[in-house]
């Protein structure tokens, strides 16, 4: 009988566990992906070379490092025109929300942010490692 009950514990204990540490897993990525919203609209405050560089970075990878590459540079003044915002426009930045969508892997699972950037509602689609998208 004491096989039985410490069999039965350590099979609640893993079902527990896997549970738990997935939910947190969904929970790092929505605070993670809120996060890397916020510190690129606050870099976007500013007109200068050093935060240009940083918020494309997050744009890109979610990484505030710069990007080597010209052509995402501008794939980054792309994704600023189609929202209208440009560099040293943006005066405020406000959370308003955020929603994980469930995928069947990394790449379908995203979030949804939602904020107000000059006080206009935006959503901002947020994947893992991939640059970050206008929502409707």
């Amino acid at each position: 009988m004491k096989k039985l009950t410490l069999i039965g514990f350590v099979v609640g204990l893993a079902v527990f566990s896997v549970t738990y540490f997935k939910g947190m897993d969904k929970r790092a990525f929505v605070n993670s992906s809120c996060q890397r919203v916020e510190v690129m609209f606050e870099n976007l405050k500013f007109d200068d070379s050093g935060h240009e560089s940083e918020a494309a970075g997050l744009w890109y990878k979610g990484s505030p490092q710069p990007l080597n590459d010209r052509d995402l540079y501008d794939a980054f003044y792309q994704f600023l025109r189609k929202g209208g915002i440009w560099m040293g426009q943006v005066k405020t930045y406000e959370f308003v929300s955020s929603r994980l969508i469930n995928g069947e892997d990394v790449v379908g699972r995203f979030v949804e942010v939602r904020c107000k950037v000059n006080g206009e509602n935006r959503m901002v689609i947020v994947r893992h490692k991939l640059p970050l998208e206008w929502g409707k």
